[in-house]
């Protein structure tokens, strides 16, 4: 004799919703974490990084400016370096090849500097998108404690 069960579906619903939003929260992270991760110190070999590598840090300023926003009820996140400082064009420039001009503080006038790209943000987010399976597991263990 089969068993009654009932399906609550609001309960349900919820508990995969919340699932959901952890995993999705916790794969923002780690691809602002893996971005920051990225960037590798600057040493006297080799001061600045070859086109198609992360760029070299120099200080964190780029570093912690990458931030993220979650909008879990569209499930949508925004990651990636804020402008600070009156910096416009820098973080772009790095990411997707461009130019920026700045003011040379030895002749003090404006340069304009030929950046080649150096992503950072999009290898954090190819890497991390394949682990977006692991990070639901994560998070179904989480909740079902």
């Amino acid at each position: 004799m089969a068993k009654n069960y009932t399906w609550n579906s609001k309960a349900v619903i919820g508990a995969v919703g919340r699932v959901r939003a952890e995993a999705f929260r916790v794969t923002a992270m780690n691809i602002r974490k893996t971005a920051m991760r990225s960037m590798k110190k600057g040493t006297k070999a080799q001061y600045v990084s070859k086109p198609g590598e992360p760029p070299r840090r120099h200080s964190s300023a780029l570093q912690k400016s990458i931030l993220y926003a979650l909008d879990e009820r569209r499930m949508s996140a925004v990651i990636g370096p804020v402008k600070y400082k009156g910096q416009s064009k820098g973080a772009s420039a790095l990411e997707k090849g461009g130019t920026v001009t700045r003011t040379d503080r030895r002749k003090k006038k404006k340069v304009t500097i030929k950046i080649k790209p150096r992503p950072f943000m999009v290898p954090a987010l190819q890497k991390e998108v394949k682990n977006m399976a692991k990070y639901l597991q994560y998070a179904r263990k989480k909740f079902n404690k």
